[in-house]
């Protein structure tokens, strides 16, 4: 943090705003609000508290409590109060979360939210009568999440139901689907949730459907270090991760008024109407939930989806020699630990400002594959199935819906892209005998493409007296935008960028700015060679714009253009070495006013295809290379100097 450091005299104890080695943690492992502050602090943005209550007169939270948006679901009336006892955490809960948020900062008392003007709703939910049907605790949840949703912007949801399997019922399931669809004037809303804290004993987010959700964002935990705190759920749903206790040093936040709550764990001598023992992914969810709301009053036209691509694209890379760390196709560095890495709330509200909407949602299903095989015991390769996608868009989010009955103490669940990113869906899970579908989700793919082989394989990773069988169907599910659109702010130029390989001595060409740079940062073999042309553009002519389909031959290394459907076809149906990547860009299938010819020739000794619009470079082919065979006009373009 670099300026406006708050009046509040436990600010120095909240070393998840700026940590100065205060706890014995690493310096700058925060949440890195830099001058955040100085301008943006939440004004104008409402949370809803989904917990146990929110103590609304604690002097922290009383200038930000919205009583009209507020409401009691266990009690059914409108005060959200809760009823914790001395000596006792009971309902607390809900207090400490909303301290984290939206704590009222610079006031001279306390502490500050990350978001410290942000307002905040309180929705109780009854989490004190185990006996409660769950049918009716359904319809607590499904009403909760949905109250308000034109005038709350945020859920923090900082629990799990259970710490097994938890499939949300039809009500909760509708209600989050329709305020995703038509809360917030449209735009969505957004709901951050506790990845969970069964770490520690095999769990995953993939197991609390919640969580899980594409239309929730899961919250890790790390320390004060930025290390996995132990019992933080993993998983390839897990988005991103914020900070919480571990190495025995808590959060400081609000706590119920007097003797009440968490504080009677902390020192003697300490504040009584606050704690410094507020722990799990309990505490690290409303961190981002208070980011988020930084982000809303930065740009209050983010929809849901703008939301995670901007915390993805600004997330920073925590722990980085955990050895899970890998980059997919698209550039992104992921971990099953830590989601897209930690939350970093100046990079997010600054990219908010100048963020370019996504465009609209793309979603593509696989047939239902039917399965009925043995899986080979205690063998690391397991068994594998397979589903082809020809469609192609850039990957947002991935669902496979297949029995719980996979989830096993002794199976992995893995899902491999075409670009051979894994995602494990489920690791050596507690045993389930529970046959419905189970929908497994990942966000690992993010960026990637969706055209190409998918697998899924399950893997007995123990010994058994017995083998068992994967008897059961399952599908794919995608979601994304055109393929043409990246999955950040620096959307598609019309630039189409030529590289040449130094191993094949061809060329790819490609329309992306994620795969133009992540081509310049990790595939040395390939030289750039600036944009060639421009791809055809509806805005200045529409008249016979196509997609221009990209092929890999799996034999050679090399890439097939083309934007004829016949040729396309041909190739699908006949030569099972090329590999369909889909679409790259647009092109004219006939000479347009202002278009430019893309000549196409065939080279016999390499078995390939080299495209060019330079007339100087035809030339240059034609007079040279005798085994470079002329074939046709392939596409036109436009010439650079058009847009």
């Amino acid at each position: 943090m670099n300026s406006n450091i708050p009046n509040d005299p436990l600010f120095n104890l909240q070393w998840h705003l700026n940590n100065t080695g205060q706890s014995g943690g690493t310096i700058g492992a925060d949440i890195n609000l830099g001058n955040t502050w100085d301008t943006i602090t939440g004004k104008g943005v409402v949370v809803g508290i989904v917990d146990d209550g929110l103590q609304y007169t604690h002097p922290e939270l009383q200038g930000q409590y919205r009583p009209d948006l507020s409401y009691d679901f266990a009690n059914n009336d409108n005060d959200p109060n809760p009823s914790g006892g001395v000596g006792s955490l009971s309902d607390g809960h809900g207090t400490e979360v909303a301290g984290i948020i939206a704590a009222k900062g610079n006031n001279g008392i306390g502490v500050s939210g990350v978001a410290r003007d942000a307002s905040l709703a309180g929705l109780k939910l009854n989490f004190s009568s185990p006996g409660i049907p769950i049918n009716q605790f359904d319809a607590q949840i499904a009403a909760a999440l949905a109250y308000k949703n034109q005038e709350i912007d945020i859920y923090n949801a900082s629990w799990e139901i259970s710490n097994s399997l938890y499939k949300p019922g039809e009500l909760t399931t509708n209600a989050i689907a329709d305020s995703i669809t038509n809360g917030r004037g449209g735009l969505g809303n957004i709901y951050i949730f506790a990845a969970g804290n069964d770490g520690e004993s095999n769990g995953n987010v993939n197991y609390n459907s919640l969580a899980s959700s594409r239309y929730t964002i899961a919250v890790g935990a790390i320390d004060h270090n930025g290390v996995k705190s132990s019992y933080s759920s993993p998983g390839a749903s897990l988005l991103i991760s914020a900070y919480t206790n571990g190495d025995d040093q808590g959060l400081t936040t609000t706590d119920l008024l007097g003797d009440a709550g968490y504080n009677y764990q902390s020192l003697t001598d300490f504040d009584p109407d606050y704690t410094q023992g507020f722990n799990g992914t309990s505490a690290s969810a409303p961190i981002v939930s208070g980011v988020v709301a930084l982000m809303l009053e930065a740009n209050p036209n983010l929809s849901w989806r703008d939301v995670q691509h901007i915390l993805i694209e600004t997330a920073q890379q925590n722990d980085p020699t955990n050895k899970d760390w890998v980059q997919n196709a698209a550039g992104y560095e992921i971990n099953h630990q830590y989601g897209f890495g930690a939350v970093n709330a100046g990079a997010a509200v600054d990219l908010a400002q100048t963020w370019t909407a996504v465009t609209p949602e793309i979603a593509i299903n696989s047939p239902v594959i039917d399965v009925n095989t043995t899986i080979a015991d205690n063998n690391p390769v397991g068994v594998t199935s397979t589903t082809t996608i020809a469609d192609n868009i850039s990957v947002e989010w991935v669902e496979v819906t297949a029995s719980a009955n996979l989830i096993q103490p002794d199976l992995d669940l893995v899902l491999t892209s075409p670009d051979g990113t894994k995602s494990i869906l489920s690791q050596q899970g507690s045993e389930s005998n529970n046959n419905q579908q189970w929908v497994f989700s990942s966000a690992r793919h993010w960026g990637e493409r969706s055209a190409g082989q998918w697998s899924l394989s399950v893997i007995d990773r123990q010994a058994s007296e017995s083998e068992k069988i994967w008897n059961s169907d399952w599908q794919l599910k995608l979601y994304g935008t055109n393929a043409n659109n990246t999955a950040s702010s620096a959307v598609n130029s019309n630039s189409i960028y030529r590289f040449f390989d130094n191993i094949s001595g061809t060329h790819l060409y490609t329309a992306t700015e994620v795969e133009k740079n992540y081509i310049q940062t990790n595939l040395s073999n390939y030289t750039f060679e600036g944009a060639v042309y421009n791809a055809g553009n509806p805005e200045i002519v529409a008249d016979s714009l196509a997609p221009v389909y990209r092929f890999f031959n799996q034999q050679t290394g090399t890439y097939l253009y083309t934007i004829s459907e016949t040729e396309k076809a041909s190739i699908q149906n006949n030569l099972s070495n090329y590999n369909f990547e889909g679409e790259v860009f647009s092109a004219y299938t006939t000479a347009v006013e202002g278009s430019i010819p893309v000549y196409r020739f065939y080279d016999s000794q390499s078995n390939s295809h080299f495209y060019t619009a330079s007339a100087a470079e035809v030339e240059a082919v034609t007079n040279n290379l005798p085994n470079y065979q002329y074939e046709d006009i392939a596409y036109y373009v436009l010439p650079i100097e058009t847009v």
